[in-house]
């Protein structure tokens, strides 16, 4: 089991870039607890959100944990490298890609409406 779910937005141009990434993994826990003859629920996520240097070294992280992969520990922490070796490795989407995807959906989207509309008044 490796990372999984991360996003990386990179700041900046090489060689001075940054990383922010996102981790949007982790155990979801439900809390229940009695408040004034209701019961409300609290959700915990351990997602993180950290920011690094160009060649991944962590700068600083909302939270600190390790992981262990096949036996192989990780520090995620501030000072260490992230182990990108773990995440899986996706296209970028570039400006255009992100123009083309958008004018995509906007298609797609307006299509579906005029089917429905037109279904509808048969």
């Amino acid at each position: 089991m490796g990372i999984d779910r991360v996003i990386d937005f990179t700041i900046g141009a090489a060689p001075a870039d940054y990383h922010l990434l996102v981790e949007l993994y982790s155990t979801v826990n439900f809390f229940l607890f009695f408040h004034s003859a209701a019961f409300n629920f609290i959700i915990s996520v351990q997602g993180n959100i950290l920011l690094t240097d160009s060649s991944y070294s962590i700068i600083t992280c909302i939270r600190n944990y390790k992981i262990e992969v096949q036996s192989v520990e990780y520090n995620i922490a501030p000072g260490q490298k992230y182990p990108t070796q773990l995440t899986r490795h996706l296209t970028p989407l570039t400006l255009v890609g992100t123009g083309l995807l958008l004018i995509e959906l906007d298609f797609r989207i307006n299509l579906l409406l005029f089917v429905g509309r037109s279904t509808k008044t048969n």
